[in-house]
């Protein structure tokens, strides 16, 4: 399973998560819950890859997320991310 955190400057939760460049990704596919979580990997989008103006042409670097994290999110990017296989929260 892989989660992605969208933030702001890498250190608190986002607000506007289609607008977001800042994410914490954590990848949990190996994880046993005997473990301490593993480090997230940070990704830093450029600004076409801002999920608001992004076109789905081509992979993006949040490609594969199952959950994504935001302190808000709009009927717009609950619907792409969907279509992305992901679940916002």
């Amino acid at each position: 399973m892989k989660i992605a955190i969208a933030t702001k400057d890498f250190t608190a939760v986002s607000g506007h998560a289609g607008q977001t460049r800042q994410w914490l990704l954590y990848d949990l596919s190996e994880h046993r819950s005997n473990r301490l979580l593993p480090p997230p990997r940070r990704i830093d989008l450029a600004k076409d890859e801002v999920l608001h103006v992004f076109e789905d042409e081509r992979p993006h670097p949040l490609d594969g997320v199952d959950i994504v994290v935001a302190a808000s999110a709009g009927d717009g990017f609950i619907r792409h991310m969907k279509k992305r296989g992901a679940e916002v929260l």
